[in-house]
């Protein structure tokens, strides 16, 4: 580094190694923000080496020469420099933190660590999906959080709240395995992509895994944990080496600068880590838990245990809260016969009305806190004892700013602004017209830096369009047919009532697929299954109309709003497409009037255009999942890629005996195979 004197001279500024290790040797001495720790030598870097060199007593030039650095050394050796000459400029303060809420603690005070009397038998270790920084939300759901700077941040809960969850009060930091389980999370990898991988905004570094060892083996040493594959294990482990099933989980499996270990030898590498010799043991068997809960303060209502975590969501008891509020629910009927119900519902309020995600569990519904949240645009506040507070009335139309109506969203976990953008927007690239709550403008640095659980306004009155694409006709490809081979032995692996219509749906999805992008036999093979589930690869191409008691829950929800649009918008196509809304962002993707002539979703050729379109692209259900999100090859995830359509992979498939998730899994695991022996 003293070959080159590092400073900031205006654009393009100095970048590279040697700024990023001055940064993290200045992050160290808390005289940088972690947030400004990106390896570009701007303002923010100049100034916290002039106030360095004051602390020093040296001249202030913002240079970081071999002088400074030599004193720099001697600093952090623990050497006592001269009593500087002015005060140091502070770094960006901290969030207040209450009394309640545990401090900040550095590696130093590992032997100083609060650890109460517990019954804890398991360490499951995770990344937080957010920026370098805990965040409320972090701190909600695990016992530690370690930053990018190194500092360790306990979290709400203490070890001892997970000894049982009947009471609810635990950190829900791995789905039915947060009995007896203390969860550590390294804070970063904000927009990670599992296939390709790419590891986000906020990528996580060695300096954690450093402290992550240290911090582990200290919680072994003092709880008798030994580190084995079931008792230490990383949170994407918990299905392979437990058999509790997740939800894609696949953290803290990849280490940016270790892209050549497999998750599987990524996990043995961060146990070898944290090895020290403890005595073996056998792990307590596995327990599903019942749900916990929070309390929720609507105004000044408190709703006692209304609140759920489940595995990094956040749900609330339907009718508790409509009778606190006298919210009503649009709904039909109850349809208390399904105990395993899964979709969404409207609720209104004082004029307002909300769109929100519903499941039932046993018989009672529940609906998603931060779709509330969003849709009435209320603002939401974590306190330390796990409360949720909302405050604000309830209001559709959202706030303004500079005179334009805008809707308030909630980030969730990973999320950036070019999520956001292309969720609420239509493009990513529409970012930039995202205000922060106070209606202030992103910049760079504070978008990169944007924090699980923050609210964000939003321009109001914008369609929503593909969370893949900006809604646009896509060009589609020149394909070649696929082989009558291929027709033929996928065609002999469908029952015999649906092989009349595969054999003329098969060529057309392939078609359609190969059009759309969809190559890998993974992919195809589940697209297939999913035509066969949907549709009977066409038997039945347009939903038959009684109304059934769940047909008459379509009116008056995603944009069906006139009598007889849950009729005229009914299912169609070999992935039944539903509702006034999906119609009208399909039909203007591929450039067809969808809206005014419904029946055309129904025609082959276009319901092979709108299943390849839907699952490799476009997306049905929340957050537009689709293939690419759950891997390729022979590691794309069967099981979980039933969200791109529905969320009832847990219930029963009628003729199995399976779960839905589960069959259809076998379904497209047996096309993918046919497909690759076919392939040259």
């Amino acid at each position: 580094m003293n070959a080159t004197i590092l400073r900031f001279a205006g654009l393009p500024m100095m970048r590279g190694a040697q700024v990023f290790a001055l940064q993290s040797r200045l992050v160290d001495l808390a005289m940088l923000p972690v947030e400004d720790w990106d390896g570009l030598f701007g303002p923010r870097t100049d100034a916290a080496v002039r106030a360095l060199q004051a602390r020093l007593g040296l001249a202030q030039t913002g240079l970081a020469d071999p002088q400074t650095l030599a004193r720099l050394s001697e600093l952090e050796r623990g050497a006592n420099g001269p009593a500087p000459q002015e005060p140091a400029k502070e770094p960006a303060p901290m969030p207040a933190q209450t009394a309640q809420r545990p401090p900040h603690r550095p590696l130093t005070g590992l032997d100083a660590l609060d650890l109460p009397p517990a019954r804890a038998t398991r360490i499951i270790l995770h990344w937080t999906g957010g920026s370098a920084r805990a965040s409320e939300l972090d701190r909600q759901h695990y016992h530690f959080c370690i930053e990018q700077s190194g500092d360790i941040v306990a979290g709400n809960r203490s070890i001892a709240d997970n000894d049982s969850t009947q009471d609810g009060r635990y950190a829900a930091h791995t789905l039915n395995c947060n009995t007896r389980a203390i969860g550590v999370a390294l804070c970063g990898m904000a927009g990670a992509v599992e296939k390709p991988f790419h590891p986000g905004r906020a990528p996580i570094v060695e300096r954690q895994i450093t402290v992550l060892a240290a911090l582990v083996a200290r919680l072994c040493q003092h709880y008798d944990i030994p580190v084995t594959p079931e008792t230490v294990l990383g949170h994407g482990e918990v299905y392979t080496n437990l058999n509790i099933k997740q939800k894609g989980k696949w953290d803290p499996l990849v280490l940016p600068w270790r892209p050549d270990l497999s998750k599987r030898d990524t996990g043995a590498f961060l146990r070898a880590e944290i090895s020290r010799a403890l005595t073996a043991a056998q792990p307590d068997d596995a327990v599903t838990e019942p749900e916990g809960s929070y309390d929720l303060v609507i105004g000044n209502r408190r709703l006692e245990n209304a609140g759920i975590p489940d595995d990094g969501e956040d749900w609330i008891r339907l009718d508790q809260l409509l009778r606190a509020t006298g919210w009503q629910r649009d709904k039909n009927d109850d349809d208390p016969g399904d105990t395993d119900r899964s979709g969404s519902a409207l609720i209104r309020a004082d004029g307002a009305q909300a769109h929100v995600d519903l499941r039932r569990v046993g018989a009672e519904d529940q609906i998603d806190l931060q779709d509330l949240v969003e849709g009435f645009n209320l603002k939401l506040r974590v306190q330390p004892d796990g409360t949720r507070w909302l405050d604000g009335t309830p209001n559709s139309a959202g706030k303004t700013h500079a005179g334009a109506a805008m809707n308030i969203v909630t980030v969730a976990r990973g999320q950036t602004l070019r999520d956001i953008a292309r969720r609420h927007l239509g493009s990513a690239d529409r970012w930039g017209d995202i205000r922060t709550i106070e209606g202030n403008e992103f910049s760079e640095n504070s978008a990169r830096n944007l924090a699980a659980g923050a609210q964000v306004l939003v321009p109001a009155g914008v369609a929503k369009a593909s969370a893949k694409v900006n809604g646009a006709a896509p060009a589609l490809t020149a394909v070649q047919p696929p082989s009558q081979q291929l027709i033929a032995g996928l065609s002999q692996a469908v029952s015999s009532s649906h092989r009349d219509a595969a054999n003329t749906a098969i060529p057309l999805i392939l078609k359609a697929c190969a059009a759309h992008g969809i190559s890998d036999p993974s992919h195809l093979g589940y697209v297939l299954a999913t035509a066969e589930h949907e549709s009977g690869f066409g038997k039945w191409l347009e939903e038959k109309w009684e109304p059934t008691a769940d047909q008459r829950k379509y009116q008056g929800r995603f944009g069906n709003i006139d009598d007889g649009d849950g009729e005229r918008f009914r299912g169609r196509g070999y992935a039944q497409i539903t509702f006034r809304d999906n119609y009208i962002r399909y039909g203007k993707a591929l450039g067809l009037p969808l809206e005014t002539q419904p029946g055309l979703a129904a025609q082959p050729q276009h319901a092979a255009n709108l299943i390849a379109l839907g699952m490799g692209r476009l997306g049905y259900t929340k957050g537009y999942p689709v293939l690419e999100d759950f891997g390729l090859g022979r590691e794309f995830d069967f099981v979980n890629a039933r969200r791109i359509i529905n969320g009832d992979s847990k219930r029963p498939h009628k003729k199995s005996g399976q779960t839905i998730g589960d069959y259809l899994a076998r379904r497209g695991r047996g096309f993918a195979d046919i497909i690759r022996e076919a392939r040259p």
